[in-house]
């Protein structure tokens, strides 16, 4: 005869492999109420936690799947991600260093601490374990990336390009690497094909705003305006409330505006940039700009020809 605590254990993962979320916790929770060291039940129950942002919880039962099982390689990496997620970057190393007892490749370890490195901002600790990585798994584009960007935090643009490219070259479907990719070609001011890179990535993640409003920032520096407001606009139809593409398209505008491209174009300067200081009104840089649009436009209404009076 099956345990009960099995039966319901089983229960829940086909719950959760029908997206029946609450019922599958509901199910792990009894069996755990049955046996409170059932090591696939806090396992699981701990990996449908993460999934629904309760890293806290999830953490909870991971290490207590830990404690019933040191070997399992899989509830140290959860561990680690769960306390990433919260922000406990040390804690999430000494998980993942754990790990390593249990894995004799370490390729994923080594992989999942240089990320952690990388989030506390220790680009030359994080490049070290990346290495490592790429040592023991030469065609893991997500570790080539990942070392792209450690490169880049600090200042190494051709070698970071080189790590980009061959990510790109391993899965081109990754619109992380494009983007990383034209970040670090940027830096080296090769435009061109910054621009095709930052173009890739958000066509492959449209919905990518934040990656979307950094390629029309380079655009609007390479004075490429009407490129950047198109830009601008697919992000706020995304986002109508951020505040900085709304801003940042009011500046675009005014340098039509100041180029003589448009002269039409300073009204829409002035809304955009309104829009931008209602949303965030600590935006000192909008609202200087403001400032010019209004002379430009005060310029403007005060002049007539005379076939106008």
């Amino acid at each position: 005869m099956k345990d009960p605590a099995d039966e319901h254990t089983e229960r829940g993962y086909a719950l959760s492999n029908e997206g029946r979320a609450s019922e599958a916790e509901q199910e792990y929770r009894q069996a755990l109420g049955l046996n409170p060291d059932l090591v696939i039940a806090h396992h699981n129950l701990g990996f449908l936690l993460a999934r629904q942002g309760k890293h806290e919880d999830a953490a909870r039962h991971f290490r207590a799947a830990i404690r019933g099982a040191p070997h399992l390689l899989a509830a140290h990496h959860e561990l680690g991600h769960a306390l990433r997620q919260l922000r406990r970057y040390d804690e999430a190393l000494k998980a993942y260093k754990r790990g390593l007892e249990y894995d004799p490749l370490g390729a994923d370890t080594y992989f999942l601490l240089g990320l952690t490195l990388l989030n506390k901002n220790d680009a030359k600790g994080a490049a070290i374990h990346l290495r490592e990585a790429l040592r023991r798994n030469p065609s893991d584009a997500s570790a080539r990336m990942s070392l792209g960007s450690a490169l880049m935090m600090q200042g190494e643009f051709d070698a970071a390009i080189q790590e980009e490219m061959e990510a790109v070259r391993l899965d081109p479907q990754v619109a992380k690497a494009h983007y990383n990719l034209g970040l670090a070609l940027s830096r080296r001011d090769q435009l061109e094909a910054a621009f095709e890179s930052f173009e890739r990535a958000v066509e492959l993640e449209p919905g990518w705003t934040a990656a979307r409003l950094v390629y029309a920032h380079k655009l609007t520096e390479a004075r490429l305006t009407d490129k950047a407001i198109i830009e601008y606009r697919r992000v706020l139809e995304v986002e109508p409330q951020n505040a900085d593409a709304w801003g940042m398209l009011g500046v675009t505008l005014h340098l039509q505006v100041l180029a003589g491209q448009s002269g039409e174009q300073a009204e829409a300067a002035r809304e955009a940039l309104e829009r931008a200081l209602q949303l965030d009104p600590r935006r000192r840089e909008f609202r200087v700009v403001l400032d010019e649009v209004h002379q430009t436009l005060g310029i403007k209404r005060a002049f007539r020809w005379p076939w106008q009076r």
